[in-house]
């Protein structure tokens, strides 16, 4: 069997790299760590999916309540965040937004009752 440094030096790839693929397996991925895992941000687009099915959209300043009191009551401390409180900047330029092409940050229309419900004019005029 050949040796690690016979392998780096053949294929020019510095050894350092081997020996750390071999001890430690898959490296992390590339850039800055994520603040929340992928499943806690997979359960929180959909928790505010399920809000915005609901009629309820969220502003950005709920989502930061949101994760806050979710890492209060998890019991976790993220040193990213002050006070666990996300940033703007973690909302739309780091991570969420950005990752979670799904949701999107719209303005607020008022709209009528009528076409809330889903009526046509005709059902207007009985109203």
């Amino acid at each position: 069997m050949e040796s690690i440094k016979a392998v780096a030096e053949r294929h020019h790839i510095p050894f350092r790299i081997l020996i750390m693929k071999q001890s430690e397996g898959r490296p992390k991925p590339c850039g800055g760590q994520t603040a929340l895992t992928k499943d806690v941000k997979d359960a929180l687009v959909n928790c505010l999916l399920l809000c915005a099915e609901f009629g309820m959209p969220l502003e950005k300043r709920d989502l930061k309540r949101v994760v806050t009191m979710y890492l209060n009551r998890a019991g976790q401390n993220i040193s990213d965040f002050s006070s666990n409180i996300p940033g703007d900047d973690w909302i739309h330029v780091i991570s969420f937004l950005k990752r979670h092409e799904i949701l999107s940050n719209r303005m607020c229309q008022n709209i009528k009752k009528i076409k809330g419900r889903g009526g046509c004019r005709r059902d207007a005029a009985v109203l």
